[in-house]
């Protein structure tokens, strides 16, 4: 499968950085770099690039809802197409081992860690679905999944769904974490090939389709997913139906300016809301079927 990919690459001033990015997660960026090069440290600017599908972007409207929402902070914009395989060899050098929560460290499979008493070391290849850094959803994501693992007594009866693979991050975190019982679905068949690459990579076995959450023919003890607000808004029934009762629905890819959106539509659906955690401008909700 070939997927051409176009990187926007925009100078900007470093204040506004985290305003930038968090919009192009939400206009539909698959993958986030900033560059640190030596002639960017004395400088007030920095160079961000985003970069998305081809198919699914167009570049005119992009620059302009760019423009429109940061014009003050721009320095210049500069769009280029690329081929899968240039993408792929391109985001690595940005890419570093991460540690996350108590023990998980992500790893790129190409780089060397020395491990650590106690740390969980997961092999990664992110594809198109990470940028230099993890997320702050993602990273919240990861948090709370290491909270929850350390707490389940019955590891191996606990039923996970893990709702948006992605890269196939959350199901790694949650397997290495003792939890084995996982479905992890999505509907992009990227997503799907990236997950499937990583499971592997890890010599792990995860039950991964191409579908959606009413695809699913069982229920779950927990639902994980990096889901924007409105996303959880369309699928709040489905997700409550597939809950056992007393099940935990992690969602995480939600701004603060649409958490209203989720909380009024969980409340709806027999779910309440345990707790808020923040990270920047994104909130991760905690929420149990009653």
């Amino acid at each position: 499968m070939n997927t051409n990919w176009k990187e926007i690459s925009i100078t900007i001033n470093k204040l506004a950085l985290e305003s930038l990015a968090n919009f192009l997660y939400e206009y539909g960026a698959e993958g986030i770099t900033i560059t640190n090069d030596e002639q960017f440290i004395e400088s007030e600017n920095s160079v961000l690039k985003a970069y998305f599908l081809e198919d699914n972007i167009r570049s005119d409207s992009l620059v302009e809802a760019i423009n429109n929402q940061l014009e003050n902070n721009i320095k210049s914009i500069n769009i280029n197409q690329l081929k899968e395989e240039d993408w792929a060899n391109d985001w690595k050098k940005y890419f570093e081992v991460f540690k996350v929560g108590q023990h998980l460290v992500i790893k790129p499979v190409w780089q060397d860690y020395s491990a650590k008493k106690d740390d969980i070391v997961i092999n990664f290849d992110a594809g198109s679905f990470f940028g230099s850094t993890p997320h702050p959803s993602t990273k919240l994501c990861l948090e709370e999944i290491e909270k929850i693992a350390l707490t389940v007594a019955n590891k191996k009866n606990y039923n996970i769904l893990d709702l948006g693979s992605g890269s196939g991050i959350l199901s790694l975190a949650l397997y290495a974490l003792g939890l084995k019982n996982i479905t992890a679905i999505d509907i992009d068949p990227v997503a799907i090939r990236n997950s499937k690459d990583n499971f592997d990579l890890n010599k792990i076995d995860i039950k991964l389709f191409q579908g959606e959450i009413k695809d699913c023919y069982d229920t779950y003890d927990l639902i994980a997913g990096n889901l924007l607000a409105e996303t959880i808004e369309e699928l709040s029934d489905q997700i409550s139906n597939k809950l056992n009762i007393d099940g935990v629905f992690i969602g995480a890819g939600i701004t603060k300016n649409n958490l209203h959106i989720v909380e009024k539509s969980l409340n709806k659906v027999n779910m309440k809301i345990l707790e808020l955690r923040y990270s920047d401008e994104w909130v991760l909700v905690k929420a149990i079927k009653i």
